[in-house]
């Protein structure tokens, strides 16, 4: 039976764009693009309910959770870093105060929570590389283990971030992707030292999409059952991964999700065997067995299409026009290149620091 618990959460908000789209006046400088691009009064509106909401009482919680020996791995968008670098300076440092917990690993994210990946590899690449640098600057701590869009991860992924030197990724450990194998191992590919680790996707999705549905079986869902069905799951370890916004926003607080959340530790030590470790921690407790990546799994929400993000071959539907598009609009003297560059740089030169 598991004995360890590895839980990680992925912070995340869009810098959405203005619709209906506003035409680009001829001779907007690079720099001044951005106004016609995105709506940043709707980001807003968006950033400070959802903070209201979710952000500082899940913060507040999962510090004390901390404090009693939880262990929780973090990861944040750089789209979500830059608006918290203008909007919430209060919020930032609660952030800071609860990454800097020594029971809280700092993880990597693509740093729009967007495909870079179907575009270009090499792209995808720097990409990482610069969302990595970035939240590293911003709390001080080292990335070792890195997160993708949705936990997609195929093979040409799996060797770019072997090769950019991460000790861990991730996931989502459905069936369809396992076949045969329990996303409770930890796994690696191709004789890479990279390892991987498997979201337990029906224990994850217990409280990330089903905890407030009145109509399924399991509701409702309290700390002690959930602590039962960790302890019974087959396999070395549990691999727990939610979005931060479920607490609060996701599931409202009225569900109950934060007296849950606050009584879980305490279930999960009182009822079963399990220790809680980070991801890296882990990384050297576990051998890792041979996993063969070469599909797009996705921790999009259950029922959807796995085709929503590949075709039957493993290939990306929109590779084609990605392959034709990117070249273009990288050219200095693409019509297309303000606002590649826009994108590109937009979210790494914040106007407010903090």
């Amino acid at each position: 039976m598991a004995d360890t618990l590895v839980t990680y959460c992925v912070v995340h908000q869009p810098r959405r764009l203005l619709l209906p789209a506003r035409p680009i006046p001829q001779g907007t400088k690079p720099k001044e693009m951005a106004a016609f691009l995105f709506d940043d009064a709707m980001n807003r509106r968006y950033f400070e309910k959802v903070a209201r909401w979710c952000y500082y009482p899940a913060t507040e919680m999962f510090t004390r959770m901390l404090d009693r020996g939880f262990k929780l791995g973090l990861g944040f968008s750089v789209s979500f870093l830059w608006q918290l670098r203008r909007w919430d300076r209060r919020l930032a440092n609660r952030f800071r105060r609860l990454v800097s917990h020594p029971n809280c690993e700092l993880v990597g994210v693509e740093p729009y929570h967007g495909f870079a990946f179907a575009l270009d590899i090499g792209l995808f690449q720097e990409e990482m590389k610069r969302g990595k640098a970035y939240a590293e600057d911003f709390f001080g701590k080292e990335i070792r283990v890195t997160d993708t869009t949705e936990m997609v991860l195929n093979n040409e992924i799996y060797f770019a971030l072997a090769q950019a030197g991460y000790t861990a990724t991730m996931l989502d450990g459905r069936p369809w992707v396992m076949e045969w194998r329990e996303p409770t191992r930890l796994y690696r590919h191709a004789g890479k030292d990279l390892a991987v680790f498997c979201r337990h996707h029906e224990l994850s999705d217990d409280v990330g999409y089903r905890f407030s549905n009145v109509g399924w079986v399991g509701h409702p869902l309290t700390a002690d059952t959930y602590a039962r069905l960790i302890r019974e799951t087959w396999g070395r370890m549990v691999f727990l991964g939610w979005d931060y916004e479920t607490f609060g926003e996701h599931q409202k607080k009225d569900t109950g999700i934060f007296d849950f959340l606050k009584h879980m530790p305490d279930a999960i030590i009182k009822k079963t065997p399990f220790k809680f470790m980070t991801a890296l921690g882990s990384c050297g407790a576990f051998c890792r067995d041979a996993l063969r990546t070469c599909r797009y799994p996705s921790s999009a929400p259950p029922g959807q299409d796995p085709g929503v993000w590949s075709s039957s071959s493993g290939t990306p539907r929109n590779r084609q026009s990605c392959d034709l598009w990117l070249p273009h609009c990288t050219k200095p003297d693409s019509p297309a290149a303000p606002i590649y560059w826009t994108w590109r740089c937009g979210f790494f030169n914040p106007t407010t620091s903090t």
